[in-house]
Formats: C-alpha cells, structure tokens, sequence
C-alpha cells in the first residue's frame, strides 16, 4: 500500500511539474524562499499546490464534463429550514461588540497573503500601502479599522458592501476532480482576519476539540497523539479498524441557515460580521485564462472555500451535527474532525453504526458523506474480515 500510494505521488509530481529536474525544482523553491513566501514554499516542495486552474470550456479530469457545469452544480440553491429543525438553546447571548484598531490592521497586515481578486490588486501591493508609507499608511489603517469596527458591529446595508463581497472564481484541478476557490478582495479578507484577530478565541473556545479547524493550539497535534495512543490499545483486539470519512462538496453545501443559526448562539463576537457576510448570496466570477468571458455564479448555501472565515464558519455551524452523533454513541467509537472531514477509530459494528447514522442525518445539515472517497484501515491480519463485514 505504501509502495502504491509513493508511485502515485511521483506520477502526480510528474504531471504538474513536466520534466523538470531536481536542480530546476530546487531552484524554484529557493526562488520562492527567498521572497519571503516561507509557506509557498513548503507547498511546492512537497507537491501541496494542485493541479491547474481550468478554464470554464475545459473538461473536468474525473467526469469529462465542461468545468462550468460541474461548477454551478457545486453550489447549489439555498434549502428551506423549518425552525423545528433548527437546535434548541436555552438562552440567546447578547451580541459582543468587536474592538478593532488601526494597530490590529497592522499586525494583521504584516502576516497577510494571497493573490488578487477581481481588481488584481494583491496582498503585496496592500501590504506596500497599509506599512510603507508613514502617516499616509497609518491614516488608511485607521480607515479600514474604522470600517472593519462598523461591518462586525452593525448590521449594515448590503447596498454599502455589496462589491465587496464579490469574488473571482477559480477552479483547481485535484486531479481527478475540481476544488472551487472564490478569492475575495483584498480589502474583503483583511478585514476578516482583523475580526478574527479580535473575536476568533472566542469561535476557537466554541469548538473546543470537537472541531480542530477553528485554531485550537496543538490541537491537530494532539488529535493524532491521542487516536495513535487509542489505535496501540484497540488493535491486539479482533475486528478494530479507524475509518476516514469524506464529504461531497462539505463547504459549498453545509446549510447556510443552520450555520448562521448556530453561530449567533455560541459565537457571539463574531455573529453580526458573519451575518453581513453571508446574509445574501454573493456574485462569484470565473474568468477564462484571456479574461474575456467570464461565468457568473452565486455563493448560497455553505461558505466560500477561500474565504478567511470559512474554517471557523464551517466549524462552528457543524458542532450540532457532531454532537448529535456523540449523544447518539456516546461509548462508541472515538471521533475526531477536522473541517468536512471525520474520522473515528472502533470495532466494526460501532464504526458501520456511525457511517449509517452520519448517512441518515448528515443531509439534513447539508453534510452528504461519500462511501467511495472515505477509507477504513485495519491491521493486515484484519484486512479479509473488514471486506466480509462491509462488503
């Protein structure tokens, strides 16, 4: 298995780098290096950055089918939610106000990154005008703070931002499949990480180690320290396998309505910015390589891949889903997620309890877990059993 999976990673590095030699990939790397883009780099070298961006006309390499069509159908139209469906609080918090200033702008601004969006205006060139020129840069720092404080404290006109939330659409190739990218303004995804420079511990507290994707220090670290400590102890027994679940389209189709729902009660901080965010659907463009013609999509249920909060939108708005599971179980077996994707370790029968209870209840969250991308291993010795017990 591993022999298989390092071939196919070499077959991967050859057909998105060509014939390049290693001298050539180190010359690469060391050029991205040297321009300070440290996790660029790393990305590069270890083959994280995907295939391509495909044109709208060009065919998608795990169906054949024109990328446009594959591209509306990821995202689909915004699912009615009856209020019964929705959980049960037992108190609604009182909004927090959210302490934004220009001395947040700039130590945001020294760490940000990303490539442009519809007016090519990217995070160097931000960077340039929000630290590189003096008072001038501290006067648009103190605008934008300005700005951020009233869109994450108010509940502003959508005639006021409306541009702002537009976003040029990009298709990746994964090699089979598409990954869609909507890459906001710059000035959209800096003052998103400045609200969540001020309220993102708070989302971070929220999920605690439900959900790992919403920062919790080390948490990812300790998820797999504690699920190898679990997997040393399960395995001497019989029928033990940890099973990987994957989601169709997790972040484009997860209901909107049950996110924004969920994080006005147990993210108060960060729940009027949200809202103005994603209270309307927005206009998402994929331009061809020429940039003559272009697709217009919209952004309606879910979060847009690409945007700064969607990790913490996305965590939050699945922790009803997750504990709901656990309350089912709450024995067996282990979980742990990370985004869209669970994984969980326990014998046979509890694991299969699981998958059937995600693949009865996940679709009403818009969570739609998909048997053919998710994965089960077991000890070698374990391998003909796990086939006989899940067919």
């Amino acid at each position: 298995m591993v022999a298989q999976a390092l071939t196919s990673f070499k077959q991967r590095q050859s057909k998105l780098r060509g014939d390049s030699t290693d001298e050539e990939i180190a010359q690469k790397y060391a050029s991205i290096l040297q321009q300070g883009r440290l996790r660029q780099a790393v990305r590069y070298l270890t083959d994280r950055d995907g295939g391509a961006v495909l044109s709208p006309d060009d065919p998608d390499s795990k169906t054949g089918r024109p990328v446009r069509e594959i591209l509306e159908a990821k995202h689909p139209r915004l699912r009615d939610v009856h209020h019964l469906q929705l959980k049960e609080y037992d108190e609604l918090p009182e909004f927090e106000d959210v302490v934004i200033t220009g001395d947040t702008v700039e130590k945001v601004a020294r760490r940000l990154s990303g490539s442009a969006g519809l007016i090519n205006f990217d995070s160097h060139a931000m960077k340039n005008l929000l630290l590189s020129h003096k008072d001038s840069s501290r006067k648009l720092r103190d605008a934008i703070a300005r700005f951020a404080s009233w869109l994450a404290n108010e509940n502003v006109p959508w005639a006021a931002y409306r541009g702002l939330m537009m976003c040029r659409e990009v298709a990746l190739d994964k090699m089979p499949g598409i990954r869609p990218i909507g890459i906001g303004e710059i000035f959209r995804r800096l003052i998103a990480k400045c609200v969540l420079e001020a309220a993102g511990p708070q989302a971070t507290s929220a999920c605690g180690s439900d959900q790992l994707c919403a920062g919790l220090k080390l948490g990812c670290e300790g998820g797999i320290h504690a699920m190898s400590a679990l997997w040393d102890e399960l395995s001497v027994g019989e029928d033990v396998g940890f099973l990987m679940i994957d989601a169709d389209n997790g972040f484009n189709a997860y209901s909107r309505i049950r996110m924004l729902w969920t994080i006005r009660h147990l993210w108060p901080a960060g729940a009027r910015f949200v809202f103005n965010c994603y209270k309307f659907q927005s206009m998402l463009i994929v331009r061809d390589p020429g940039g003559l013609n272009y697709l217009i999509l919209y952004s309606r249920e879910g979060v847009t891949q690409g945007d700064p909060l969607s990790m913490f939108c996305y965590a939050i708005g699945t922790l009803p889903l997750i504990r709901k599971l656990k309350e089912m179980r709450p024995d067996r077996p282990r979980q742990s997620w990370y985004a869209d994707d669970a994984s969980a370790i326990g014998n046979f029968e509890a694991l299969h309890s699981l998958f059937t209870d995600l693949a009865s209840i996940g679709p009403t969250f818009g969570y739609l877990p998909n048997a053919s991308k998710s994965i089960l291993v077991v000890p070698e010795h374990r391998v003909a059993a796990a086939e006989h017990f899940f067919q």
